[in-house]
């Protein structure tokens, strides 16, 4: 016998075990369903974003046609206003009650549940930075109108708390000329803001 004989593995000619037959498939069978699972899930959380993303936008543009309506009758409101008072004073006239009882001055009741429920949600850091950085401005400039708007008011309240409602809106009519006007500028400049940030959603859609 040869020494080459003795180191041969014996070799019976018997096939190999099933289960080791199978260890291949099956560990390929489960990295293919691991894998179809993973892609699945990834699909379902990115159609879930996506619809989380176009509620959140849907809902801010409604939000934001509906600002835009009010301020749009806040500006028409203090405009003539502005002119109104304007006419009496050069008239040395005061106003009548038809006019002092229906506000002497009317900052549109703007919102920005819809943007803040985005924030909160997590929708606002999902959406794409074109459309945030689009609307972003006019939630800025209004928050900056309704604080104005919310600290005037109050004082005017107190005022007419004080020293009686007729004396602070018809006898002091002047002082809301001013008011009226620095107003309708600002909603002016709103309404600006609001109809370049639908454009930009509405070219999104």
């Amino acid at each position: 016998m040869l020494i080459s004989d003795l180191d041969a593995p014996e070799t019976t000619g018997e096939p190999r075990p099933r289960w080791r037959r199978q260890i291949p498939r099956d560990v390929v069978l489960i990295v293919v369903g691991a894998l179809l699972a993973f892609a699945s899930e990834e699909i379902r959380d990115a159609r879930q974003r996506r619809a989380r993303i176009d509620a959140a936008v849907a809902s801010i543009r409604d939000e934001l046609v509906a600002n835009r309506s009010l301020v749009a009758h806040s500006l028409e409101r203090h405009r003539f206003l502005a002119d109104t008072l304007g006419k009496l004073l050069a008239r040395h006239r005061q106003p009548d009650v038809t006019i002092y009882t229906n506000s002497m001055w009317n900052p549109a009741m703007v919102t920005s549940t819809a943007w803040q429920a985005a924030r909160e949600t997590g929708a606002l850091g999902d959406m794409p930075l074109a459309t945030v950085l689009s609307v972003a401005p006019a939630y800025e400039m209004q928050e900056r109108y309704r604080i104005l708007a919310e600290a005037l008011n109050s004082a005017i309240l107190n005022d007419a708390r004080r020293d009686g409602m007729e004396k602070v809106l018809r006898d002091r009519f002047a002082q809301f000329i001013p008011l009226d006007v620095d107003f309708s500028h600002r909603e002016a400049g709103l309404l600006d803001v609001y109809s370049k940030a639908l454009a930009q959603l509405d070219q999104r859609r």
